[in-house]
């Protein structure tokens, strides 16, 4: 015979179980994540939801109830109901423009919305070219100040002796200044007498050029020893003009190849030099050719020298070999095969 507290603890695992397997079965998983709201307090602890059991939600930070319902039941198939979005994004409003700049908008001013600002020409941006709506203690509003645009400034432009501009009284220069320059009596005026204000970056300003008073209306020739000019040749070379220089072959450059010549006579960059490149060994003989090399021949940058054959031999690379500035040659993988091995070596 079984003993009574035998017999009732059978009875209260039963019960235990069968409970379970009935919450098991005719109940909803947890109910799913929303972006736009959240289960209330009260029911994110819960962890059985039986079926016609409901949840309620509320409107997550950074959102405003659109619609009166805010609950959802768990149905007989064990599926939560349908929920239409019943929280809305709220707006940060009108972002605010910048006094001589613009507000770039992609769309409109709720939870997540961006905007960019930048300035008119001749202004630049300070502060922050971007802001964003976003939640802050429960509430939107834009991440940052509005930015604001300012004119982009220039230094005071340039004292030249013998001479003066009309700014002389002004205390600040901007993009879009201009002043002009007079020279004193027997000091002629070289370059522009008027000269402005611009930007080459948007952020800081620079003069368009410079006067000069009584300066040389010419640059001397620039003669490069080893060298030549190859663009801008002239016989008086005034101001604003330009050439270009390249080294004789077996010398290499020294400075830039292209200068201007200046309102006071002088060259910039300065005249580049030409200096004596290294020479190269002696090329390699090759079996079965020659190459063009003449007795006592020495070769420098730039200089080449090609490959033949003998008579019943076909040249495998490169004809011609030339001279680096580094006093090495370029293409040394030469050589003359048999005319009928090459063919022999061909695939048919």
């Amino acid at each position: 015979m079984i003993p009574a507290y035998t017999v009732s603890l059978l009875w209260v695992l039963a019960t235990f179980l069968a409970v379970t397997l009935e919450d098991q079965g005719d109940s909803c998983n947890h109910p799913p994540r929303l972006d736009f709201a959240e289960l209330a307090d009260e029911y994110k602890v819960k962890n059985s939801f039986p079926v016609g059991s409901t949840v309620k939600y509320i409107c997550r930070p950074g959102y405003v109830r659109s619609k009166p319902k805010i609950s959802r039941r768990c149905l007989q198939n064990q599926e939560w109901s349908e929920l239409e979005e019943f929280c809305k994004k709220k707006s940060c409003g009108h972002p605010g423009e910048p006094k001589n700049g613009w507000l770039h908008v992609s769309g409109d001013f709720l939870l997540g919305a961006t905007v960019k600002y930048s300035c008119v020409e001749g202004y630049r941006l300070i502060g922050h070219s971007s802001r964003r709506c976003i939640v802050s203690d429960k509430k939107v509003e834009w991440t940052h100040d509005i930015p604001f645009c300012e004119p982009i400034p220039c230094f005071p432009p340039p004292d030249v002796p013998h001479g003066k501009h009309n700014g002389q009284d002004m205390d600040n220069f901007f993009v879009g200044t201009v002043v002009t320059y007079t020279c004193d009596k027997d000091y002629p005026l070289v370059g522009n007498a008027s000269i402005y204000c611009t930007t080459e970056d948007g952020l800081n300003g620079v003069w368009s050029g410079r006067a000069y008073c009584g300066g040389t209306l010419h640059c001397p020739s620039p003669h490069v020893e080893n060298g030549r000019i190859v663009t801008g040749k002239s016989n008086i070379y005034t101001y604003s003009q330009r050439v270009t220089i390249d080294c004789n072959v077996g010398h290499k450059i020294s400075g830039s190849r292209e200068i201007r010549c200046q309102v006071d006579g002088t060259w910039d960059p300065a005249i580049p030099t030409c200096k004596q490149g290294k020479y190269c060994q002696p090329p390699p003989n090759i079996q079965n050719g020659f190459h063009s090399k003449q007795e006592g021949e020495m070769f420098s940058h730039g200089m080449s020298l090609t490959y033949t054959c003998h008579p019943g031999y076909i040249l495998l690379g490169q004809e011609t070999i030339y001279c680096t500035a580094s006093g090495t040659w370029v293409s040394l993988y030469d050589t003359c095969s048999s005319h009928l091995l090459f063919l022999l070596s061909v695939p048919v």
